[in-house]
Parts: C-alpha cells; sequence; structure tokens
C-alpha cells in the first residue's frame, strides 16, 4: 500500500507520477504513464422543461439544471467545462453553434464539455421552439391597393396594382422593410361595370424575415375592387 501522487485530471494524461510506499519493506517508485480517469465514462446533464416562445426576435437560450460527472461525482461549470449548442432539429451535430437561436424553428440543445479525456459529453438533450409571429389580417393596409379590369362580360380576375402593407405594429422593430404582402385577386362576383365591388384577394407574406411570420388567414375581402365601363364598338354601315 501507498500514496501516489502528482495525478493531474486536468492537464496532459502522460504525466510523471511518483508512487510512496507505507511499508519500509519496499522502495518508492516514479516513474511516466497514461492513466485513464473515471470521469470519461459518464456525465450526465439535467434539464428544465422544453422551451416554447412565440417569436420575438430575441436569443432564447435554455441552461441545463446540473450537468455532473457519473464517477467523479463533480459537478460541470457552464463555460468553464462545457458550452451548451444549438442545432435545428433534423440536421447533423457538426451544424451547431453556441449562440441561442433567434428565428422561427425547432431547435435541439445538448452540452458539449471542454476537456473530452476527462468528462463524457451527456446523452440528454433538451427542445427550444421558437413559434411564428402571428400578422391579424385585419390590420392590413390597403388604401393604396386596386384591383381593376375593363368590362368584358367576364368574371375572371382584374389586375392589381399598388400594394398591400403591413402596420409597423404587428412587426418586430428589425424586421421592418424585411416582409411585405403578395397580393392575388380572386374572380369577381358578376362581370358588371361598377366600383366598390367586393372580391377575395389571396395573400401570402414575402421577404427575408418571412420564416418568422404568419398570416392568421390565406385571404381578406377587397371591397374596392372595380370594372369600368368599355368602349362601345360602333359599325358605321350598319343600319337600326
Amino acid at each position: 500500500t501507498g500514496t501516489a501522487t502528482n495525478f493531474n485530471s486536468s492537464a496532459d494524461l502522460a504525466q510523471p507520477w511518483k508512487f510512496t510506499s507505507t511499508n519500509a519493506n519496499y522502495n518508492d517508485v516514479t516513474g511516466t504513464k497514461n492513466f485513464t480517469f473515471a470521469g470519461v465514462e459518464g456525465t450526465t446533464a439535467v434539464w428544465p422543461a422544453d422551451i416554447t416562445v412565440t417569436y420575438d426576435g430575441a436569443e432564447h437560450a435554455i441552461a441545463a439544471t446540473s450537468v455532473t460527472s457519473n464517477k467523479l461525482s463533480t459537478a460541470l461549470v457552464a463555460g468553464t467545462d462545457y458550452d451548451v449548442y444549438y442545432k435545428v432539429v433534423g440536421t447533423d451535430d457538426n451544424t451547431a453553434v453556441t449562440t441561442a437561436p433567434v428565428n422561427a424553428g425547432e431547435y435541439e440543445a445538448f452540452i458539449k464539455v471542454r476537456n473530452e479525456d476527462v468528462y463524457s459529453n451527456p446523452n440528454e438533450r433538451a427542445k427550444v421552439t421558437i413559434e411564428q409571429k402571428s400578422i391579424d389580417v385585419t390590420t392590413l393596409a390597403t388604401d393604396a391597393f386596386k384591383v381593376t379590369k375593363e368590362f368584358d362580360a367576364k368574371i375572371d380576375a382584374g389586375k392589381a396594382s399598388g400594394e398591400i402593407t403591413i402596420p409597423d405594429t404587428e412587426l418586430i422593430a428589425a424586421d421592418k422593410g424585411k416582409v411585405s404582402i403578395n397580393a392575388v385577386p380572386g374572380t369577381y362576383a358578376d362581370p358588371n361595370a361598377a366600383t366598390d365591388k367586393t372580391v377575395t384577394v389571396n395573400v401570402t407574406l414575402e421577404g427575408e424575415a418571412k420564416g418568422n411570420y404568419k398570416l392568421s388567414a390565406s385571404t381578406i375581402s377587397f371591397t374596392k375592387a372595380e370594372i369600368t365601363k368599355a368602349e362601345p364598338t360602333i359599325d358605321p354601315s350598319s343600319t337600326c
């Protein structure tokens, strides 16, 4: 029996060591050897409940309640012993980053230890879901939007011009100018020339930030469509 000294689990594992015997019949022994520490055999992460939030333009991080080395009974420290990584659900772990997610989507959080010679990466994972922010279609501004065509005795859709806009109150400040409405008018209820006719307009989102939003409905009722009167064709040679 005796005491082994100079072991340092946080340093290079090829270390000098010394064995000091407690029995006078034996010499002390020194040497250099690679050691395998019990800590590499298992680490457990405990996470809080999965997070579900609505997109708000902010990062949404999740922190492990505890990360513990099973054999060393050591509590690991975030930012010192390990980091939390995030990836989109269904993608490879190699795509993960330490920046907490911002955009709408489903993400998986997991632990990566900094010293894999001492600690293993735990298997437990957490989920962060960022849901799309809803835009109320009843708030869309249609003052600059027009739907018109000349009378042709058909109810086919008219030509759209101008734009339907999203109020700033419906968007995160950083996304203003990055989300817009694509509007496609539907058919008229009747083919007669008139103003203030009602048509259904199909609306979808466009722009680089569109993935963070959803519309509360896919259509709106537009009440200012028109069919203009057509010029009659007169044949001078005809008789009445």
